[in-house]
């Protein structure tokens, strides 16, 4: 079997979900899956503070073991984070977004990723 990364966002969907969400992604690393939480900020460059918020999110939420890795992108608009989580994902070799905002979910199928949108 071959090693796959799958991307989830956290703001709207993990948290919109987050027992769904923790199972599917705790079920993907018991299969040696690598399970990346990609969030967005509305900042240029997320700050310490930024990540550290969002591991507390995620650790309050129950979380904090379902997942390998935490990468938070920038960007002053919805656009040019959508932009930024697919250069993410191509930088790590990504196999799949899961998110609720349908440009980041647009923006990754164009790139030729596989992309879920929660409802």
């Amino acid at each position: 079997m071959t090693q796959q990364r799958w991307c989830f966002d956290l703001d709207g969907t993990i948290d919109a979900h987050p027992a769904q969400m923790g199972a599917l992604m705790r079920g993907l690393r018991s299969h040696g899956h690598l399970v990346t939480v990609l969030s967005g900020c509305g900042h240029d460059q997320p700050t310490p503070a930024v990540i550290h918020v969002k591991q507390e999110q995620l650790r309050q939420l129950g979380l904090h073991d379902a997942y390998d890795h935490l990468a938070v992108v920038g960007g002053p608009s919805r656009k040019k984070i959508a932009k930024n989580k697919v250069r993410y994902m191509r930088h790590v070799g990504a196999t799949a977004l899961i998110d609720n905002d349908h440009k980041n979910i647009h923006a990754a199928r164009k790139a030729g990723f596989l992309a879920f949108r929660p409802h």
